[in-house]
């Protein structure tokens, strides 16, 4: 039962050029072995690593503590400013202005999630190096808790290192 009478090959033999078959199945064998090493490779990461495991390769790099939302960061903060003071964690968050020379305003409106899209969260970053960020970028930014800016009424923190994101939802970094 597992043998094809050669009968059913022979009417599609005899409309096919020389070689038609062997061709065709050379060209599914590439296109599959394409997709095995795309899978592999990871397909759209440049180097091979997970999204997951670059971002807690990146936090260790600079000593960072855990990473949360923008707005729940702020009402954590609101509740008690000075919880996690000397801590570096990592929000993800748009890059919202330059208010001084190293000082710059940051939003949330990067994570989805109840309240973590709000881009009126918003904190203030101090030491921050020149012309990095243009209006609107979204990056995974870790800094250094500060305590409240007293004249600004807003969380504060010191940049210790920002990701640039590639995708708005900076999911290209996060996972």
């Amino acid at each position: 039962m597992g043998k094809v009478p050669r009968i059913a090959q022979q009417p599609a033999d005899r409309f096919m050029p020389a070689g038609f078959f062997k061709s065709q199945i050379m060209k599914r064998a590439s296109v599959g072995l394409a997709i095995c090493l795309a899978g592999l490779l990871g397909a759209g990461q440049s180097d091979g690593v997970s999204a997951d495991s670059r971002l807690q390769s990146w936090m260790r790099q600079f000593n960072a503590t855990y990473m949360i939302g923008m707005a729940t960061y702020q009402a954590k903060f609101q509740a008690n400013p000075s919880l996690d003071k000397g801590l570096i964690i990592v929000v993800p968050v748009k890059f919202d202005k330059m208010v001084a020379e190293n000082v710059a305003i940051f939003r949330g409106g990067v994570l989805h999630g109840v309240g973590d899209n709000s881009p009126n969260a918003q904190m203030v970053v101090s030491n921050m190096p020149a012309e990095q960020f243009t209006a609107g970028e979204s990056v995974v930014l870790a800094f250094k808790i500060l305590g409240a800016s007293s004249e600004y009424g807003l969380p504060h923190g010191e940049f210790v290192a920002a990701h640039h994101c590639r995708r708005p939802d900076c999911l290209d970094f996060i996972g």
